[in-house]
């Protein structure tokens, strides 16, 4: 039998050697809401998928709700919703870890069934690494089918999940995609974010969310 990491690491160099590959690269924009901010929660409820929902309809809201995150981080004011008002917005991209690209090749390959369907959210603050196998200090996991998406839009992979005010206090610094409720679990990704953009979560008085985006593309 060979060596699987010494082919990996040989077909890793020569792909990055080349001068045409499909890179993977992600990013997660968050947002912290204060919990009587209804009409945040009533459009965030307008983008979750189900089979009541029409897709396309749920996927044309979370769009529209996470540019208008976008354009709060980036300070932009034409255009912006006066509406939607987060109390706090983080952006950060992401790491794949090695267990992810793993999962992603079987589910490909159709040999895996394990989809990352769970968003979870921590508290660790450490250096994300490829061979990360979970958050540092992880407090909630949400499942993307009941409160959220998990779908795609051309060439992107779209994953966004709301974390409800009943979570206990935290100050969240963290998140990451997984394939189970609990654990023993694999993870996809992982994001920490910078120390100004911590959301800092008080039960009964804040809700957070999180979006992230994988782009696939040719380089």
């Amino acid at each position: 039998m060979g060596d699987d990491s010494q082919l990996e690491n040989i077909l890793v160099s020569y792909v990055q050697q080349t001068y045409d590959y499909l890179p993977i690269s992600g990013i997660d924009i968050s947002a912290l809401w204060d919990v009587n901010d209804r009409y945040a929660w009533d459009l965030y409820s307008k983008c979750i998928q189900s089979k009541d929902v029409d897709r396309e309809l749920s996927i044309h809201n979370a769009q529209y709700f996470d540019e208008q995150l976008f354009r709060r981080y980036e300070d932009k004011r034409s255009g912006t919703d006066p509406k939607l008002e987060p109390i706090k917005v983080g952006c950060k991209p992401n790491k794949i870890l090695k267990d992810g690209l793993t999962r992603l090749n079987l589910i490909m390959a159709n040999k895996s069934g394990g989809f990352f369907y769970f968003v979870a959210s921590g508290e660790g603050v450490s250096p994300v690494s490829i061979g990360n196998t979970g958050l540092d200090d992880e407090n909630a996991r949400i499942d993307m089918r009941t409160d959220g998406i998990l779908d795609a839009f051309g060439n992107t992979l779209f994953m966004r999940a709301r974390f409800p005010t009943g979570i206990a206090d935290a100050t969240i610094t963290e998140f990451g995609a997984t394939d189970a409720e609990e654990d023993p679990s694999t993870f996809c990704w992982r994001v920490v974010l910078d120390s100004n953009e911590y959301l800092e979560h008080v039960q009964s008085e804040t809700w957070y969310n999180s979006s992230h985006y994988l782009v696939t593309y040719s380089k």
